[in-house]
């Protein structure tokens, strides 16, 4: 191995075309940092391509696409019970789920509740997609 080049984009979707800092003549090099807080866009999606060079020649990787993004904000409600269903065989909890602004730039994937069975015991969780779930 003789070196490597990293290459981006601006997160417009293109192919990658920007050079970064790794040069060709460097075979040291394990691992690279790209800070985009000043001047990346929260919720692009960039791709990245190495070209990696040896004495026989050079190749270009698969590009890996990579969203900026940060955790989603907390959530403004805590959980509440839905008091027209919630009875001594059952607990529906609601939770107000977040609008795009409080997404941390990234698509929220999925909610959890996680609880107690009132013994002590570990928390069980629950995922759902939906607003509310039923917890039986």
């Amino acid at each position: 191995m003789t070196g490597y080049e990293l290459y981006r984009n601006d997160g417009d979707g293109t192919d990658p075309s920007i050079q970064e800092g790794l040069t060709a003549n460097d075979p040291s090099i394990l691992e690279y940092t790209i800070d985009l807080s000043a001047t990346g866009t929260t919720g692009s999606i960039y791709k990245f391509t190495l070209i990696a060079f040896n004495s026989a020649g050079e190749i270009e990787s698969n590009s890996l696409s990579v969203a900026l993004a940060s955790l989603p904000d907390a959530p403004t409600n805590a959980p509440y019970s839905d008091d027209d269903v919630t009875d001594t065989k059952q607990i529906k909890i609601v939770i107000d789920t977040f609008d795009a602004t409080n997404n941390g730039g990234s698509s929220i994937l999925k909610y959890e509740i996680q609880y107690d069975d009132g013994n002590n015991g570990d928390y069980t969780s629950v995922y759902t997609l939906s607003p509310s779930i039923t917890i039986t």
